[in-house]
């Protein structure tokens, strides 16, 4: 599921997807890189991370 919606991304034109979770190594161990922290309105945060579509 994960490689399909780089490929959609990559098609669309996108050459970088980002997502934010509290889920912890799932996307670090499948190739995203995390590219810091963002915080919601209650104060708490959670990891954001990166990784290119294949688009470059």
């Amino acid at each position: 599921m994960l490689q399909h919606r780089l490929k959609e991304a990559a098609r669309k034109g996108y050459d970088k997807l980002y997502l934010s979770t509290d889920l912890e190594g799932y996307y670090k161990k499948n190739g995203w890189e995390n590219s810091g922290v963002v915080y919601g309105v209650s104060g708490g945060h959670i990891k954001l991370y990166e990784k290119e579509t294949g688009l470059k």
